[in-house]
């Protein structure tokens, strides 16, 4: 058998890991300055698509939004290394059960992580930028800030990939038997509230965008539900398969 290793060696394994991830995304950045300009394109697109001109406000502000986009970038580039190494960390803390959802489940994270972010690009950042841009007090041609577009963009984007983890999240409570099928349809009316909550909260004041926003979370959460319904009973099979 192993030997338990102590605080201090998890510790060390902790910060050989972070590092591993650091030097994997210095190289992931490196890559993906070059595909900046494509990035950058795209993202301005819909925005062109409604009418919008651009200014940059500083000599650094193109530089920025270059660094920024090549980071983002990168960090999607890098993600599978950062999952295998969060999974080698605590690979050993997992029982026989837990390994197997992780296996199973993994490579759901970044296929959920790209589809809310094309979601996120392909159905909502126009609609949603082109009715902002309506509220332009007439007689006045709006000239945005590059790096405020991009922000704007990019916090729009991203939480719609990490929204899209939710059934993952789902997965593993019910894998591990701290969340079942009946509790999440028993709290469906809350959820639903919540849900609408959040997308009012991140939406401009339009039921439409809000509705848009909302949808796919509504969906995401029955499709929850029944993967906690998978999940849950093979948690109780396995219980019931161990010996007493």
């Amino acid at each position: 058998m192993d030997r338990p290793m102590t605080i201090f060696e998890h510790l060390e394994e902790l910060r050989r890991r972070l590092l591993v991830v650091v030097a994997g995304l210095a190289v992931t950045t490196a890559v993906a300055w070059h595909v900046v300009p494509f990035v950058l394109d795209s993202l301005l697109r819909p925005a062109r698509a409604a009418g919008a001109k651009f200014i940059q406000l500083s000599p650094a502000e193109g530089f920025w939004v270059y660094l920024k986009l090549a980071v983002v970038t990168g960090l999607v580039l890098d993600m599978p290394l950062i999952i295998h190494q969060v999974m080698s960390f605590i690979w050993p803390a997992l029982n026989r059960v837990e390994r197997r959802f992780a296996l199973f489940v993994l490579p759901s994270v970044i296929f959920l992580f790209l589809a809310g972010i094309g979601f996120s690009y392909f159905v909502f950042l126009g609609p949603m930028f082109k009715f902002l841009l309506g509220f332009t007090i007439p007689g006045v041609t709006p000239s945005l800030s590059l790096g405020n577009y991009i922000s704007f963009a990019l916090n729009l984007i991203i939480p719609f990939g990490i929204t899209f983890q939710l059934p993952v999240v789902v997965a593993f409570l019910s894998a591990v038997g701290l969340l079942t099928p009946q509790w999440l349809r028993r709290n469906r009316k809350y959820a639903i509230l919540v849900i609408f909550i959040v997308a009012a909260f991140l939406t401009p004041p339009d039921p439409l965008s809000q509705i848009v926003m909302a949808t796919p979370m509504l969906a995401l959460y029955e499709v929850s539900v029944l993967i906690s319904s998978f999940f849950t009973r093979r948690h109780y099979s396995h219980r019931r398969d161990e010996p007493a």
